[in-house]
């Protein structure tokens, strides 16, 4: 029970999970967007 009490679960749960994509919808453009990260 204590995982589900700690703060950096709960910052987990009420801030990253509710947060929309981030990504692009099709597949050319996610490739695109994966190699640019993958260059950074």
């Amino acid at each position: 029970m204590e995982t589900t009490q700690s703060a950096a679960f709960i910052v987990f749960t009420l801030y990253m999970i509710p947060d929309p994509a981030t990504t692009p919808l099709k597949p050319f453009r996610q490739a695109l967007f994966g190699f640019s990260v993958a260059l950074v």
